[in-house]
């Protein structure tokens, strides 16, 4: 039977440390890694300056790709709220046809309702119809 190893405060300390000490020594690998491998590329592209203007090319590709697709995204979006504008349009003006046919009935109860109250224009037709069944029966008659 093998007993079990007590690993002290200072142990786990030093333990610690030592990943750190690791995982920093790693980072700056990386970092001059990655610094090594730009001022290369750079070499490169300054000696080959027909492949920067190729790399320089395929990115203004890309941008003009990128820039078609967000302008189609745009215009759907214009569309979609061009017809929402519409449809809110249609709603007010058949408000304005209501109430003026409740006046010339004179039918005030539903002439100023929806003037006191900011009239519910941009509501939703179930709420601005009414919701119990007698102001729908009068508002079919109107």
């Amino acid at each position: 039977m093998v007993a079990p190893v007590n690993i002290g405060r200072e142990t786990r300390r030093g333990t610690s440390l030592l990943f750190f000490s690791i995982e920093y020594l790693i980072m700056g690998l990386f970092e001059d890694f990655s610094r090594f491998l730009e001022t290369r590329l750079e070499e490169f592209l300054k000696d080959n300056p027909h492949l920067e203007l190729q790399a320089l090319e395929e990115q203004l590709r890309e941008q003009e790709e990128d820039t078609l697709r967000l302008i189609a995204d745009l215009s759907r979006e214009e569309k979609k709220l061009q017809a929402e504008i519409l449809a809110v349009a249609q709603d007010v003006q058949k408000w304005h046809q209501w109430v003026q046919k409740a006046q010339a009935a004179n039918r005030f109860r539903f002439s100023r309702g929806g003037s006191r109250t900011g009239g519910g224009i941009f509501a939703s037709r179930e709420s601005t119809l009414g919701t119990n069944a007698g102001s729908k029966r009068t508002d079919s008659k109107i």
